[in-house]
C-alpha cells in the first residue's frame, strides 16, 4: 500500500511540474535570473537559461522515475540506490523551479503543500507499512504542516479583527480588501459575480467569518491526532467555494489535500487496523 501511495504522489508531483510548461516560456528573462546569477557568477545569460531548462527537465525526470521505481516488487541494490537518489533530488529540483517561477514578490501559496510534501515524503520507507513508526511520523508531519498553515492564516485574520471596532468596521475592511484584490487582479470575476457580491455585502462578511472559524478549528486534528480526512475535506470545500465565488481555485492545493490529507489518513487508518489484526492474541 505504501508503494502505491508514494507512486501516486510522485506521479502527481510530476504533473505539477508539467502544468508549468506554458509559464515556463516567460522564465528565461533577465529579471527572473538575477538571483540565479549570484550562484553562477560569470556565467553568461544563455548558459543560465540552459541551467534553468536543465533544472526543469531534470525535476520531471527524477519525479517520474521515483513514481515508477518505487513500484518495483523486489528492487536490487542499484535500483534501491537509484530510488533513494531520485527521491532525494525531487525536493531540490522542485523548490528550485518554484523559486524561479515565483521570485520577486509573486505568491506561490498553491505550491507550498507540494514543496513540504516533497521534502518529508522522501523519508517515508517503501518497504514498510504506513503504520510503521517512521512512516506514520512523516505522513502525520506533512498533514500537520498543511493544516497548520490554515490555522496560522486564521490567527493573522483574528489579529486584524481585534483591531477593528464593531461589525461596521469589519464590513468596511472586507469590502476594501475585496475591491483592492479586484483592482490588483488577484481576483478575477465575471460581471455577474462581481455585481452579486458587491450588492450582497453580507455574504462577503459572513464568508470571511466562516473562513475564520474553519481556519481556527483546523488545528483540532493536529491536537487530537485524528479526523485529518474530515478537515481535509473541509479544506477542499473551502477552496472550491473560493474558486466558485472569487475565482481563486487553488487547484494544486486541492490535489495535495485530497491525496496527502484525505487519502493519506484513510490509508493510514487501514494500515493501522491491518497491523492490529495481525498482532498475536495476548
Amino acid at each position: 500500500m505504501t508503494k502505491y501511495f508514494l507512486s501516486l504522489f510522485y506521479f502527481l508531483l510530476t504533473l505539477m511540474f508539467i502544468r508549468k510548461v506554458a509559464p515556463f516560456v516567460d522564465v528565461p528573462k533577465t529579471e527572473n535570473l538575477i538571483w540565479f546569477g549570484y550562484f553562477f557568477s560569470g556565467v553568461s545569460q544563455e548558459s543560465m537559461v540552459s541551467i534553468v531548462y536543465g533544472t526543469y527537465f531534470a525535476g520531471i525526470s527524477v519525479s517520474l522515475l521515483s513514481a515508477l521505481l518505487v513500484l518495483v516488487p523486489k528492487p536490487g541494490k542499484y535500483i534501491s540506490l537509484t530510488v533513494v537518489a531520485c527521491r532525494s533530488l525531487v525536493p531540490i529540483f522542485y523548490i528550485t523551479w518554484v523559486s524561479l517561477q515565483y521570485s520577486y514578490g509573486k505568491i506561490n501559496n498553491d505550491q507550498h503543500p507540494w514543496m513540504f510534501a516533497a521534502i518529508f515524503f522522501s523519508f517515508i520507507g517503501t518497504s514498510k507499512s504506513l503504520a510503521s513508526r517512521r512512516n506514520r511520523f512523516f505522513l502525520r508531519l506533512t498533514q500537520s504542516v498543511l493544516l497548520t498553515s490554515y490555522f496560522i492564516a486564521g490567527i493573522w485574520k483574528m489579529r486584524e479583527l481585534v483591531q477593528l471596532n464593531g461589525i461596521g468596521d469589519v464590513q468596511k475592511e472586507v469590502l476594501n480588501s475585496f475591491a483592492y484584490a479586484i483592482a490588483e487582479g488577484s481576483i478575477r470575476l465575471d460581471s455577474f459575480r462581481e455585481w452579486f457580491l458587491l450588492e450582497h455585502k453580507g455574504i462577503l462578511v459572513l464568508g470571511m467569518l466562516l473562513v475564520l472559524v474553519f481556519e481556527l478549528s483546523v488545528i483540532l486534528p493536529v491536537i487530537l491526532d485524528r479526523y485529518y480526512w474530515a478537515f481535509g475535506i473541509f479544506a477542499i470545500l473551502f477552496h472550491l467555494n473560493n474558486g466558485l465565488f472569487l475565482g481563486i481555485p487553488f487547484v494544486p492545493t486541492i490535489y495535495a489535500l485530497a491525496l496527502i490529507v484525505v487519502l493519506g489518513d484513510i490509508l493510514l487508518g487501514l494500515s493501522e487496523r491491518q497491523a492490529n489484526v495481525q498482532l498475536p492474541a495476548p
